[in-house]
């Protein structure tokens, strides 16, 4: 659930476009005021929604004022702009002129009547907020920058593995061994691996474990490891920050022939750290997906029970997508069932309905989507309205996040279209899409696909955001109609009473309809 965006926007919205129009100046400063108290602890509550219900509870009420007055202040401004527009008409009849003053006068009284309304409707979503303003002080949030207890952390990883459960990658295999063993320049080599996924300074001596200073540490590491050929595994590397990397590559200085493993998500890790090779991880076969789930979901069952099993097992597989991780968490989930009914049931189901996947699962994608900013979840987030396995175009993603205004409202088209295509490139290289194709014609138009697991991952984080979505028939939605602000009709029969749907959608900023027999 992406609050902070929404919420950042209607704060200058605010002072830009009410100030001049309600009836006091301080209830402007106190409705700014309140929203930007909120600002400062909303990245802190949106890292800890997945742990703690009443943290959701509290940003769904958040959620639902700012679009609220969202809506109030897109209500204010187009009745200004209607107004603008009637007024500036010229006429040079005589007697159409008196006609023309007396409906200006009726259109100032319908202004201020509206203006009044707005008044009153602005005032209302003030006790509102003030009321989820004192509960944001129960939850004992940090402010923007702090740290707090139930986040998620990372797991961190070290180097004693159960060889007998690694699925083995021949091809990955061979190419890293090959990459590591090459020769290089001379100096250092970085050789890189990236995939859908600390140093720890006392394995290079069993005495250093008390050092906390950066630059003694530092130090500590050069003297280490200097005129030695080393190799140093860099596990989940996530820095983007060239400054908080060159200390550490300057101090891993070593014999001709070392060379530094990294394992990173981000392609933009890569460019950062200047990586002198970097292989990507490819998803699994389905036949070794099969093989690391079946190890797992087996163990310390029959032969016959393995045999009844095995068919249901294996489509389970193809809901992995060949993500090892997936894999490994649809393993454990199954070993604890013992009935084809229960298994049945994991197959029936998408990931997100499942609580163990949800717990072991989605915490690790969590750890990659806590890393986008505000805006770029809220970007994310709106990829919901397609379906698993949907080809998606930048150009069409741009244009929604447009509509929702996530590029900004500065009414320049083509500045906002560069800026979205940055957003696209962003969530590209921090691998939340695949599988892209460039247009040939316009390198600016990408298709790509999202993988069936973080389509999972994005409907959960979409839940409360307020689609409706009509597939083939198919209604996939979770509001009232009247709350809707993106509606989607795809291949919908023109006997479906989609137009009757229409005149209820008053607060809609997206609308997708196509083959669905509408002229």
């Amino acid at each position: 659930m992406a609050v902070f965006a929404p919420v950042e926007r209607l704060a200058s919205l605010i002072e830009k476009e009410v100030n001049l129009h309600l009836e006091s100046r301080k209830e402007v400063e106190n409705l700014t005021g309140k929203l930007k108290k909120i600002q400062e602890v909303l990245t802190d509550a949106e890292r800890t929604v997945v742990t703690d219900p009443n943290v959701k509870n509290w940003l769904k009420e958040l959620q639902d004022v700012s679009y609220e007055m969202d809506d109030a202040l897109d209500e204010w401004k187009i009745a200004n702009l209607q107004l603008q527009i009637e007024g500036s008409e010229k006429v040079s009849d005589p007697w159409e002129k008196v006609i023309s003053v007396i409906q200006s006068i009726c259109l100032c009284f319908k202004h201020v009547v509206g203006r009044r309304e707005i008044n009153l409707k602005i005032k209302g979503l003030i006790e509102k907020l003030d009321s989820i303003d004192k509960k944001k002080d129960e939850f004992g949030f940090h402010r923007s920058g702090g740290h707090n207890s139930q986040e998620i952390k990372r797991i961190e990883s070290t180097s004693l593995v159960d060889s007998a459960s690694v699925q083995d990658r021949h091809i990955d295999k061979e190419n890293l061994i090959q990459n590591l063993f090459s020769e290089g320049g001379g100096g250092v080599q970085i050789v890189s691996i990236v995939g859908i996924g600390e140093f720890v300074l006392e394995a290079t001596r069993e005495s250093s474990s008390n050092i906390s200073n950066l630059e003694i540490l530092l130090q500590h590491v050069k003297n280490s490891l200097l005129k030695k050929r080393f190799l140093i595994v860099l596990d989940d590397v996530w820095t983007e920050d060239r400054g908080k990397w060159e200390p550490l590559k300057n101090s891993l200085q070593g014999a001709l022939g070392s060379r530094i493993l990294v394992t990173m998500r981000s392609h933009r890790v890569v460019r950062v750290i200047g990586t002198d090779t970097w292989q990507p991880l490819d998803q699994l076969s389905e036949e070794d997906c099969w093989s690391l789930l079946s190890k797992i979901a087996f163990v310390g069952r029959s032969e016959e029970e393995c045999e009844k099993l095995e068919d249901i097992g294996k489509k389970i597989v193809l809901k992995c997508k060949g993500l090892p991780l997936a894999a490994k968490t649809m393993g454990s989930l199954l070993c604890l069932k013992d009935i084809v009914g229960e298994w049945l049931n994991v197959l029936d189901s998408p990931l997100w309905q499942l609580e163990e996947a949800m717990v072991e699962l989605f915490p690790h994608l969590y750890l990659s989507y806590n890393d986008l900013s505000p805006i770029l979840k809220c970007c994310f987030s709106s990829c919901v309205i397609y379906p698993k396995d949907t080809l998606m175009r930048s150009n069409e993603l741009i244009r929604i996040w447009m509509a929702h205004g996530y590029v900004g409202s500065s009414g320049n088209v083509d500045r906002m279209q560069r800026m979205g295509l940055e957003f696209f490139k962003n969530l590209e290289m921090r691998s939340f899409f695949q599988h892209f194709k460039k247009d040939k014609y316009d390198e600016s138009k990408i298709s790509c696909k999202m993988h069936d697991i973080m389509h999972d991952f994005v409907t959960y984080l979409s839940q409360d955001n307020y689609y409706l979505i009509l597939d083939g028939g198919v209604e996939i939605t979770n509001c009232d109609l009247e709350k809707v602000r993106t509606f989607c009709a795809r291949k919908v029969s023109q006997e479906s009473p989609l137009l009757n749907l229409f005149s209820g959608l008053k607060c809609v900023r997206v609308l997708i309809v196509s083959d669905c027999g509408l002229e």
